[in-house]
Formats: structure tokens, C-alpha cells, sequence
């Protein structure tokens, strides 16, 4: 536990994509929260 590159190499495809929907997901709205608000509110 230490190289994101070894983790990503020792977990199957499915870990990558559930770690991409959940960085997507988590990160995506956090990042950006202003412009989620602004959509909804326009």
C-alpha cells in the first residue's frame, strides 16, 4: 500500500471502474459544487 500503480495493477478492471464511479461521483460534485447549484437554480 503505497504505489496507486501497483494497487491498480494487483486489482482487477471492475476495482478501476467502481473507483472511477466513486471518484466521479464523490469528486465531481465537490469540486464543483457552485456550478451544480447554478444549473438546478437556472
Amino acid at each position: 500500500f503505497g504505489s496507486l500503480t501497483m494497487e491498480q495493477e494487483y486489482l482487477p478492471p471492475t476495482a478501476e471502474h467502481v473507483v472511477d464511479r466513486y471518484t466521479i461521483t464523490y469528486v465531481k460534485p465537490e469540486r464543483k459544487p457552485k456550478t451544480k447549484e447554478e444549473s438546478a437554480d437556472a
